[in-house]
């Protein structure tokens, strides 16, 4: 195993040691990893949603918060000697802010800049013994700090010590084997006046790491108003976000379902979602069918379902009003249910249509796919992305059915997201980042799959 000095300096981009691209056991978006992760972290564990949402909701900050940020970028700013003397005053103030006991711990041979460790003695209300005595749960990590004294300085990406920290944290806790848990921390790194917080999960074998904030300059620039208000944000998002993870620890340590298993991609955390009648239905995970797109299935009626994640949906009453309205003439699966979890995924649970396949051009399908545009656009409503791999067909058969209504919205007034994908694409005239959806987008795209109709583009 590397040390996390050298993990830093040469081990993160090791690919004997750690695979390549979907297979590397380490996925934090550098080579040897896959360039866009697997599973986002706000995906694998709840805490991390939540510190988004109120990291880009820029909550209120309190006197509390602006007079710590006046003293911890006075400090960050000033010039010290070495690291040593950096990260004392760091974690002086951030001990005061965060109401947590911060301290260099020994992990191997190896001491960490700054670590918040889960406390048994910190929850009063724990008094039975850990289900699983096999792992040590008294040295799980809330939040592990690493400095580094300059940018310029010799040492490596604190980012990359923090998780080679992080690995060394599973072995303490004889937690490097995979087991049916999801092992969350935040990883705060900071060079010099700069400060960016990671979010690490362990599961499913892997390690997933993403960046939840930028680098935030710590800079006492009192006309920089925005980088304040986002470096406040920031740091209150933290302060929130470690008693619920010291409370999903105090909880995990009871579970009595702590076994092996080895999972073949990471699931997202949510197992069950509301439907219309208010009854939560849960769902197992059986496979990936796409990014963000999972096959599950309800464990009571073993109804397959798929489940979909998607992000920043501009317009979900036309996403459900329009997926609902083709589902009742049959030409979309059935919307079960859909939530909306932090901070900004928008969760629907549709009907599994088994044996589909892309959509081939016959007379009663292209009457039917006119049929299903008809009844989207009375309702104003634009699909906005009718392609070939998004309207499915049965062997044999002439239904049709619409999926992925993610862009969904109402003619001439919802928009296309600012970034869509023009290398692979070759989207309508007219249909480009952050314009206006329109019918007439629709209609061009259908035209370009029927062989047998064509729809006017008046």
């Amino acid at each position: 195993m590397f040390s996390p000095s050298t993990f830093d300096e040469k081990g993160w981009w090791d690919t004997a040691a750690l695979g390549m691209n979907e297979e590397c056991v380490i996925q934090h978006h550098r080579f040897p990893a896959f360039p866009a992760g697997r599973t986002h972290v706000s995906l694998l564990h709840a805490v991390f949603g939540d510190f988004l949402y109120t990291y880009q909701n820029e909550v209120a900050r309190t006197n509390e918060d602006n007079e710590f940020l006046a003293n911890f970028c006075k400090e960050m700013a000033r010039r010290h000697h070495d690291k040593n003397s950096r990260l004392k005053s760091g974690n002086r103030l951030l001990e005061t802010y965060l109401k947590q006991s911060i301290k260099c711990c020994e992990v191997g041979s190896y001491y960490t800049d700054g670590t918040i460790m889960w406390s048994l003695a910190a929850d009063a209300f724990i008094t039975a013994k850990p289900s699983a005595p096999e792992m040590n749960f008294e040295k799980m990590v809330l939040v592990n700090i690493e400095y580094k004294n300059e940018i310029g300085g010799r040492s490596g990406d604190p980012t990359m010590r923090n998780i080679g920290y992080f690995i060394h944290w599973l072995k303490e806790c004889r937690l490097q084997q995979a087991y049916n848990l999801r092992l969350p921390c935040f990883l705060v790194s900071i060079a010099g006046p700069l400060i960016a917080i990671y979010g690490v999960v362990a599961y499913g074998g892997t390690i997933h790491c993403d960046p939840l904030t930028p680098y935030l300059h710590a800079l006492p620039i009192i006309d920089d108003i925005y980088s304040w208000r986002k470096l406040g944000s920031a740091m209150r998002a933290l302060k929130l976000s470690i008693p619920k993870l010291h409370q999903y620890y105090s909880d995990l340590r009871m579970r009595k379902d702590i076994v092996p298993i080895y999972q073949n991609h990471p699931y997202p955390y949510l197992d069950q979602i509301l439907v219309d009648n208010n009854q939560a239905i849960k769902l197992v995970y059986d496979n990936r069918l796409a990014r963000r797109v999972f096959l599950a299935r309800i464990p009571t009626t073993g109804r397959k379902v798929v489940v979909k994640f998607i992000q920043s949906v501009l317009d979900v009453d036309s996403l459900i009003r329009g997926q609902r309205a083709l589902a009742s003439i049959g030409s979309a699966p059935e919307l079960v249910g859909y939530t909306q979890i932090p901070p900004n995924w928008t969760v629907t649970v549709s009907e599994f249509i088994a044996d589909a396949e892309w959509y081939e051009s016959t007379p009663e399908r292209d009457t039917n796919l006119v049929a299903a545009l008809q009844c989207l656009h009375e309702l104003e409503i634009v699909h906005g992305d009718i392609r070939h791999n998004n309207v499915l067909v049965l062997p044999n058969s002439s239904r049709v059915f619409l999926v992925d209504f993610d862009f969904s919205g109402l003619h001439g007034v919802a928009r296309y997201p600012d970034r869509l994908n023009h290398a692979e694409i070759r989207w309508p005239a007219g249909a480009t980042d952050g314009s206006f959806l329109r019918v007439e987008h629709d209609r061009e795209w259908a035209n370009c799959m029927m062989r047998y109709q064509c729809l006017s583009m008046s």
